[in-house]
């Protein structure tokens, strides 16, 4: 999936955003950070848009800007966040659903609608794997191994070992 964004933000020319859940742990931190530098890495412009102080892991995957106000019409992707109201912000509400994608491992609750349910997203922009132990480990299987930087490694690794 994520080569797939890759091509649709070079095709349309797109910014690409990334958003995680309420409180931040290890694995949405790392996530986050580790897919803005791999797509940096693949030419892309990408931001973690955070809109609370993050000081957490900082060591490992840099200082995190806050963010009030993202560009219009923007390609968003959600990480390790199941439900629409555990979102950290809605920010990503800007994008058309068909430019929204969500990569998380949190299993869908019985009865229970899923962010990509309550946002209507096409089916191919979601990446659910519930047998992951974490969003990070999903990324591990995404990436274009050659690609993976030292850094990016790293942070790959703080969120496997928070989140297991």
């Amino acid at each position: 999936m994520i080569e797939k964004l890759i091509e649709k933000a070079k095709k349309e020319n797109k910014k690409v955003y990334i958003y995680d859940h309420k409180f931040p742990d290890g694995d949405a931190i790392s996530s986050s950070c580790s897919i803005v530098e791999y797509l940096k890495s693949n030419g892309i412009d990408a931001s973690y848009v955070v809109t609370k102080s993050v000081n957490s892991y900082t060591q490992v995957v840099g200082q995190i800007p806050t963010t009030q106000s993202v560009a219009p019409n923007p390609i968003s992707l959600i990480v390790d966040t199941s439900t629409l109201d555990y979102a950290e912000n809605k920010m990503f509400l800007g994008s058309q659903p068909e430019d929204i994608y969500v990569i998380d491992h949190h299993m869908k609750a019985k009865g229970m609608l899923c962010i990509e349910d309550e946002l209507h997203l096409p089916e191919d922009n979601v990446l659910r794997d519930c047998s992951a132990s974490s969003t990070c480990e999903i990324l591990v299987n995404e990436f274009e191994r050659e690609q993976l930087s030292p850094r990016i490694a790293n942070m790959l690794t703080l969120g496997l070992i928070t989140d297991t």
